[in-house]
């Protein structure tokens, strides 16, 4: 899969995987599987000081807490939240880190940004960018929609941009 990675073991049989230059550090802890959102799941542990607890995410401990300004966070550029290979962690603002969310679970055409639209029997496809949402036209087959997304999402999202059709792996 990838070389020169290390794989963390974390609850429910599931792995993070990570550097070799952080790999020592790391297994010093106990790791758990978390699902934060969408049936995600994030690698963390607790850490206890007295009455107090709090969570801490691997990949931010991987980045350190002092790297990250208020009103950032870190990105798993491949998608996958249990990949956390410091080139595969950017940091970044929230409103860049929303661009590039992941389909829904519940999804029922396959494609980011593409709806059926029963009344003209006819497909949909729609974008939201900085708070607007874009009407990108209609379409005869969801495919169609898909591409017309794709074009948008580089156009209005860059980099972060998650994309319907892609020649590079991303996790889903």
């Amino acid at each position: 899969m990838f070389q020169n990675v290390r794989e963390v073991e974390l609850s429910q049989g599931m792995v993070a995987l990570v550097d070799p230059d952080d790999y020592e550090y790391l297994i010093s802890f106990s790791w758990c599987a978390a699902n934060n959102r969408n049936d995600r799941f994030v690698a963390m542990r607790t850490d206890r000081n007295g009455e107090k607890q709090r969570s801490i995410l691997m990949h931010r401990a991987i980045i350190g807490e002092e790297n990250i300004s208020k009103g950032e966070v870190i990105d798993h550029m491949n998608g996958n939240p249990l990949d956390n290979r410091r080139e595969n962690l950017r940091i970044c603002k929230r409103g860049l880190n929303i661009k590039n969310c992941k389909k829904y679970k519940n999804n029922k055409t396959g494609f980011m940004g593409v709806f059926y639209y029963k009344r003209l029997g006819k497909w949909t496809a729609s974008i939201q960018s900085d708070g607007e949402r874009y009407h990108l036209g209609t379409f005869d087959n969801p495919e169609e929609a898909a591409i017309a997304y794709d074009e948008a999402a580089l156009r209005l999202h860059g980099e972060f941009a998650t994309l319907n059709f892609t020649n590079e792996p991303r996790f889903s």
